[in-house]
This record gives C-alpha cells, sequence and structure tokens, in this order.
C-alpha cells in the first residue's frame, strides 16, 4: 500500500510517498527512511489525526487506508523562538491571555487574599458538617466519630490553604510554559510533559517559600505569647522570663511589618487595612446596637462615632469583639413592623426633600416608602386607613415629581418593573440588618476584626516577598522556554 508522509521535522516540510507492507511496524518504517539512523532515530515520531503513533504498531492495527497521510515529527522541534512565533501568530489572543493569567499573580499576591480565602472556605466546611456532626453526636451517640469529624475539618483547612497557595503559583507558569513551547492545554500530552515538570517543581518551591515566611509573620507572636504563659505558671520565671518575653511580643508586633510600610503602595494598602477594620467593627456594632429600630441621621452619626472614640482605649485591637445580636434583633422586618418602618421613611421624606432630590434619590425613596407600606396592607392592623392613605399621598408625590423631572409617569402599582423595584428595595432594607448579623457571626468564627486584617497584612507582606521571587521564576523560565532549554 501507498502512504503519505508529511515531514515537519524539518522546516522544508516536505511530502514522503513510501510503499509499505500494511502489517510493516512504523519503527520499521521510520528505519526506512534516507535521513534516519542510528543516531537520530530517537528524535522523530509519527502522529495521525494528532494522535501520536506508538513505533511497534502496524498501519493496519489504526486502519490506515491506500494513501493515508501521516505526519512525521521532531521531537527536538517543539520550544524555542519559532515555536512559540508560530503559536503567537496562529492564536494571539489565546497568548496574550495566558501571558495575562501568567502575570496575575503580581497583582492578588501583594493583596493577602489567599489566607482568608482559604478561612471562609473552613468556615463554609464547619458549617456544612456542623449539622451531620450534631445528628451523629445526638441522635446515634457517635461523640467519638463527632470530635473525628472536627479533626478532619480542622485538617482541611491547612490542606486547602496549602492547595491555594500551590495552585496560585503552579496554574499561572503552567500555562506560560506551554505556550513557550508552542503548545496549549489540548495539545498532544507528550509534548506537555517537560513544560509541566518545570511548571510544577517552581511551583512547589515558591509554595514552600509562601509558607515559611507566612508563618514566621503569623506564628511567632503566638509562639511567644504560648511562651509567656508557661513562664507565668513558675513564680521565678514570672517575674524575669515572663516580662521579657511578653515586651519582645510587644515589640515583634510593632516590627514586624516596618519593611513593608517603608513601600509607599503597602504603606498606603496597610492603612487602609487600619482604618477600614475599625470603620468596619464600628458600623456592625451600630447597626447591631440599633436593632430593629431606624434612628435620625445625627442619632447614628453619634453613635458611630461613640464607637470609633472607645476603640483608642485599647492597647491590644484584638480585645475589641463585634457585638452578638440577639434573636429579638432578628426579627426587623417581622410584618407587624412593616407600617412602622414605611412611616419612618415617609417621615424622612418629607424632613430631607430637597437633598433627596439633590442626590437624584427622590423617586427611589418614594418607593421604599410605598413597598412596605403596601405589604402592611395585608396585615390585621389598626393603621390600616392611615397606611392607605399615607399610599395616595405618596402616590400623588410621584406622580408630581415626573412632571416635574418630564419624566413619563407610571403608577407604582402597575407595571413588572415597578413590582421588581419595590420587592428589590424592600428586600435590600430588610436584609441590611441580616447582613450585619451574617458577618458578625463570620468575623466571629474567624477571629476578631482585627484578627482578619492581621491575616490580610501577613499574606499581603508575604505576598510582596513572593511576587518578588515570582518574577525572577517568571524571567526564567521565559528565557529557558524560548531558548528550549527544558
Amino acid at each position: 500500500m501507498n502512504l503519505i508522509i508529511n515531514d515537519f521535522s524539518t522546516k522544508n516540510n516536505s511530502k514522503l510517498n513510501i510503499t509499505i507492507h500494511p502489517y510493516q511496524s512504523f519503527h520499521s518504517i521510520l528505519n526506512s527512511l534516507e535521513f534516519v539512523n542510528e543516531d537520530n532515530f530517537s528524535n522523530f515520531y509519527f502522529s495521525y489525526n494528532n494522535k501520536i503513533l506508538d513505533l511497534q504498531l502496524s498501519p493496519d492495527y489504526y486502519e490506515l487506508k491506500e494513501n493515508s497521510i501521516i505526519e512525521l515529527h521532531s521531537r527536538l522541534e517543539g520550544g524555542g523562538f519559532s515555536s512559540f512565533f508560530k503559536l503567537f501568530k496562529k492564536q494571539w489572543y489565546w497568548v496574550l491571555l495566558i501571558f495575562a493569567i501568567a502575570l496575575s499573580p503580581f497583582v492578588y499576591l501583594p493583596l493577602g487574599l489567599i489566607p482568608v480565602t482559604a478561612s471562609l472556605l473552613k468556615i463554609v466546611f464547619d458549617q456544612s458538617f456542623e449539622k451531620i456532626g450534631v445528628y451523629l453526636a445526638t441522635e446515634l451517640g457517635k461523640f467519638s466519630l463527632y470530635n473525628r469529624l472536627k479533626l478532619f475539618i480542622t485538617i482541611i483547612k491547612y490542606v486547602i490553604f496549602i492547595l491555594i497557595v500551590y495552585v496560585s503559583f503552579t496554574f499561572p507558569l503552567m500555562l506560560l510554559c506551554f505556550v513557550l513551547k508552542g503548545n496549549l492545554l489540548g495539545d498532544s500530552p507528550k509534548s506537555l510533559c517537560s513544560p509541566y515538570n518545570a511548571a510544577t517543581i517552581t511551583g512547589l518551591i515558591l509554595t514552600i517559600f509562601y509558607l515559611l515566611i507566612y508563618n514566621s509573620y503569623r506564628s511567632t507572636g503566638q509562639n511567644l505569647e504560648w511562651l509567656k504563659n508557661i513562664f507565668k505558671q513558675n513564680q521565678y520565671t514570672q517575674s524575669t522570663l515572663a516580662p521579657a518575653t511578653d515586651a519582645l511580643r510587644k515589640g515583634y508586633d510593632q516590627v514586624k511589618y516596618f519593611s513593608m510600610m517603608k513601600n509607599p503602595l503597602t504603606g498606603l494598602y496597610f492603612n487602609f487595612l487600619d482604618k477600614t477594620a475599625d470603620l468596619s467593627t464600628a458600623l456592625i456594632n451600630t447597626l447591631i446596637e440599633f436593632g430593629c429600630d431606624i434612628p435620625s441621621e445625627e442619632k447614628f452619626k453619634n453613635k458611630f462615632t461613640q464607637q470609633l472614640n472607645n476603640f483608642k482605649s485599647f492597647e491590644n485591637k484584638n480585645e475589641i469583639k463585634i457585638k452578638v445580636p440577639t434573636s429579638k434583633d432578628t426579627q426587623c422586618c417581622d410584618p407587624k413592623n412593616y407600617f412602622a418602618i414605611g412611616n419612618l421613611i415617609y417621615q424622612y421624606i418629607n424632613s430631607h426633600e430637597k437633598s433627596l432630590k439633590d442626590n437624584e434619590m427622590y423617586s427611589s425613596a418614594i418607593m421604599i416608602a410605598i413597598s412596605f407600606l403596601e405589604r402592611s396592607l395585608n396585615v390585621d392592623s389598626p393603621k390600616l386607613d392611615k397606611a392607605k392613605e399615607l399610599l395616595i399621598y405618596l402616590e400623588n408625590r410621584l406622580q408630581n415629581f415626573s412632571k416635574e423631572t418630564n419624566v413619563t409617569y407610571v403608577p407604582s402599582s402597575h407595571g413588572v418593573y415597578n413590582a421588581y423595584i419595590k420587592t428589590f428595595f424592600f428586600y435590600s432594607i430588610c436584609n441590611v440588618f441580616t447582613l450585619a448579623k451574617n458577618t458578625s457571626s463570620t468575623i466571629q468564627e474567624m477571629g476578631s476584626m482585627y484578627e482578619v486584617i492581621d491575616m490580610l497584612k501577613s499574606g499581603s507582606a508575604t505576598g510582596n516577598w513572593l511576587a518578588f521571587f515570582y518574577g525572577i521564576c517568571f524571567v526564567a523560565l521565559l528565557i529557558c522556554g524560548l531558548f528550549d532549554i527544558y
């Protein structure tokens, strides 16, 4: 039978026609080619329909017919400038996207989000398995199994953390190495082996460095605190080593981010985190403290400012705790409160009409009030007549405002859009306190707000160091890939 070979092993890309026996091995066919000898035999391979052919098998095994076309490749042709630019010419958009992904660690590493992400995932696992654990302990009496499950979830947290770090380094570098060798993820597995190995080894080394540096930022102070507690158990060390260890811990906490604060961008980011911790804690505590009440703007500001001023008296920021909502507070949007909330918003519209109009919030405020008052009509209450009266009044104001702004008036009770807007506003207002409650619970599971911020700072400081090391590896792999070193 006649077999056509497209020779891609050289730059000439020639075509060969040879006569073979259907049961002749590809090893024999390759050996019969003039330019193939014992020294370079291992440098070549055949492929058919993007599948590498086994040299020990025959054309009959792969069901090749008369004048079937196979391809001859050189194992040395992958990589180098020619393969990279050949791929770039054909699929430049994929190459640019992969380079953007490969450069993305320079953005997300300094933000320090990896440890916080791992902690949040751990909380998700905790909450997912909590009901299973309670059932095992209370219904089946499997307390030891419940304890093992809790230990498993604790271990999972660290496993997830390590995996996130490893993937954050390895995946971008792997894509980069593939592209530099002129390959994409869907190409032949054999052609991806060497770039894959280069990326995984580099990612593993960077992961080890990340874990060591991050652990030094997070654990040194905790280890010193642990030593101090041990020294306090003995009368002699309590008066000597315990104060010295405590002073060392406080000193370390003050200077561990010193080098990062000298960097203008990192220093600005760390200051932003500190301010965010104070403001977020004060805001959540203020929302929880008011509970279902809707305070005046001045009263809210005063309570918020008081919360911020209270924080100044704490030497250790980790002692500042977020308030825990009571079960009574979580019923803010109970149907019996609909009229009271709608009426308060109505009063706010009356007293802040000008500012609402200046800020383009007037019609939105009216729709919010209407959404609560309409729902109050479905509740058996002595305020029904008052609610209807307010709804008519607000509808007239909405109509007058439409005339003032030359906007087509659509009654609030008409149209799918208005129904959607009212529903959106209603649940947005009702969920403000729920959001504060859920945020409080999540942060308490992660420690304190300042513990979360320190986690971000440690991750950011570690990320800055690793971004530098990643840059070195990026350049090294780029050069090695283009010059076909790996």
